[in-house]
């Protein structure tokens, strides 16, 4: 288990650098420093056992007072199906229009990243992914040929 930790700090680590990269070599005149903005979607809620884990490992990445990270939770282990998932829809829909748009979207465990990447074209185009978490193993090689998607 542990392995999976320092590759997820890795993959992370990776992510952190490509925001800094474009934020340190601007392509035309100089433009004020921004903090990123990062949207972590966990499939659980807040009470879940690894939720804590899981955001102690972005804070060690993402340092909050360098950045600003947002979480959502989807809970869809107590609330699993369509109809849930559509109202979370709904609520993603409207943080994405009343809040900065995200830099990078982290997601973490199986329903968080399917639901980002079955409306990443209306809800998150042009916005890289990282998943963590994520058990089907076929699922995750079907994604290998997306754009701007990467994790563990």
């Amino acid at each position: 288990m542990e392995w999976r930790k320092v590759i997820f700090i890795g993959i992370l680590a990776m992510a952190w650098t490509a925001i800094l990269s474009a934020a340190a070599f601007p392509s035309v005149a100089p433009v004020k420093p921004t903090i990123p903005h990062i949207l972590a979607i966990l499939s659980y809620d807040p009470t879940f056992p690894t939720s804590h884990d899981i955001l102690d490992g972005v804070e060690s990445v993402f340092p909050a007072a360098n950045n600003d990270v947002y979480v959502l939770y989807m809970n869809s282990k107590r609330q699993p199906g369509p109809e849930h998932t559509e109202s979370f829809a709904t609520l993603v829909t409207w943080e994405l229009t009343h809040s900065p748009r995200p830099d990078i979207i982290l997601t973490f465990d199986d329903n968080a990243q399917r639901f980002v990447i079955d409306r990443r074209r209306q809800l998150f185009a042009g916005i890289p992914v990282v998943f963590a978490g994520v058990n089907d193993r076929d699922y995750v090689q079907s994604l290998q040929d997306q754009a701007d998607l990467t994790g563990v």
